[in-house]
């Protein structure tokens, strides 16, 4: 069974109009009603401004092919990587350990062997 059933909105008070049609839900035992928005009615002429209707496989434009997958693989460093590189190229710590090396107190003392 169909029937026209007009809600408003409190918030707003703007008057809807919705298609009403009840069935039996057998898994509750009771009847249900499915709504379908038909549209929002003009509050000066009382006539019904039609909703959109939903898009269907016709009315739907074609979308842009996505990016093109990469075929080719590389690995790139970006960011930190060389602002770590900067700052240890110009630190004192590598300075250090460049003098380290070179007097060669390295080789002098006992490290332990794994």
């Amino acid at each position: 069974m169909s029937a026209i059933i007009r809600q408003t909105d409190k918030r707003t008070g703007i008057t809807y109009e919705y298609e009403s049609v009840s069935f039996w839900d057998k898994e509750k035992q009771q009847s249900r009603a499915k709504r379908t928005l038909i549209g929002k009615l003009d509050p000066e002429t009382g006539e019904v401004i039609p909703a959109r209707k939903k898009r269907t496989q016709t009315n739907i434009e074609p979308t842009k092919q996505g990016p093109v997958p990469a075929t080719e693989v590389n690995r790139q460093f970006f960011g930190a990587t060389y602002l770590l590189d900067a700052i240890g190229s110009k630190s004192v710590s590598q300075r250090i350990l460049s003098d380290v090396s070179r007097i060669g107190i390295c080789r002098s003392y006992p490290w332990p062997t794994t």
